[in-house]
């Protein structure tokens, strides 16, 4: 009688709602069980298959915002020490803005905000709602660091 030959396991290329998210922001969910990645071999995996989508989508959220995975597998090693980091609990306003601004510095500095980004960071600056301090903080790093596209 002929075998049947073992058929290697598939993995599944998509992502459920809580591996995106984990890619996304860092926060593993282990209080919920059987979500998440089974090892870091398999979120690296993971994030190595869908990088492009959710990068897309983490730069809809805003010109400062890179995916953590981005910044604990693509970004340089001299990146700020606090990138992809987790913001600690009771950070105030002002720490995180200053944060922010140290990690859109970062970006500029080393090429990874493009034409486009770099022209909707200086767009924001412009007369309108909810323009303020930290929109002119971020234009006037890019003017520094990039140039204007």
């Amino acid at each position: 009688m002929p075998r049947r030959m073992r058929q290697p396991k598939q993995r599944s290329t998509v992502l459920d709602f809580w591996q995106e998210a984990e890619l996304e922001t860092g926060r593993p969910f282990k209080h919920i069980p059987e979500v998440g990645f089974r090892s870091e071999a398999h979120r690296r995996e993971a994030w190595e298959l869908h990088r492009d989508e959710l990068e897309a989508k983490c730069r809809g959220f805003g010109h400062r915002w890179r995916c953590w995975a981005w910044w604990k597998y693509d970004a340089p090693a001299d990146k700020p020490a606090h990138a992809g980091a987790i913001p600690p609990d009771g950070e105030t306003e002002a720490e995180h803005e200053t944060r922010e601004d140290e990690l859109l510095t970062f970006l500029a500095a080393h090429g990874y905000i493009d034409d486009a980004e770099a022209a909707a960071i200086l767009a924001a600056t412009e007369p309108g709602p909810y323009r303020g301090e930290r929109e002119l903080r971020a234009a006037e790093i890019i003017i520094k660091h990039r140039g204007t596209p």
